[in-house]
């Protein structure tokens, strides 16, 4: 992997392993309880996380089925990775995509179902950014849902910001939910 990627590939796998220590040893119906107030259960909110960073990946891949002449990353990819930030740290709700979102999330979720699930995307990712030719590395090769595309390292600070602000939520809710200590 390029040297510029792995320092935050590498801060989004401790944080994995940190959320996932943290809820290991609870039992699937507590990390299936939906919160009294609406919303997505704990393993809904890591399903999610999961499902956007297999998205992202499969749009990468895609997108490179069809040769690596992906446009160059100028001026305007920078101000949308720098709007996407922005936008991340501002208290505004973000719709999820359809095929993210809670009406396509199953109800119940087996915890080591999204380990594997999680550990596999992740591992196919850290795949592919290490064949990744570093010619690609400024080109326009993610793309995301609400800013639009960006470099392959925008996406990962995207996972960061992303999960980031999941963790939060996933906070309030284990404050909520009977959390077995």
């Amino acid at each position: 992997m390029h040297s510029s990627l792995s320092p935050i590939f590498n801060k989004l796998q401790k944080s994995m392993v940190e959320l996932l220590e943290d809820i290991k040893d609870q039992p699937d119906s507590v990390l299936n309880e939906v919160p009294s107030r609406g919303g997505w259960s704990i393993l809904q909110v890591v399903y999610h996380i999961v499902l956007v960073e297999e998205a992202s990946l499969a749009y990468m891949k895609k997108k490179l089925s069809f040769g690596d002449d992906i446009p160059k990353a100028g001026f305007k990819a920078w101000f949308r990775s720098v709007y996407l930030k922005v936008f991340f740290v501002l208290p505004v709700k973000i719709k999820a995509p359809a095929i993210i979102s809670v009406e396509n999330m199953p109800a119940e979720i087996r915890f080591w179902e999204v380990l594997k699930k999680w550990k596999d995307v992740r591992l196919e990712t850290e795949e592919f950014l290490d064949q990744m030719p570093d010619h690609l590395l400024k080109t326009e090769l993610f793309k995301h849902a609400l800013v639009g595309k960006m470099t392959p390292k925008s996406m990962l600070q995207f996972f960061h910001l992303h999960f980031a602000r999941h963790r939060k939520q996933l906070n309030r809710i284990l404050k909520e939910v009977r959390y077995v200590v």
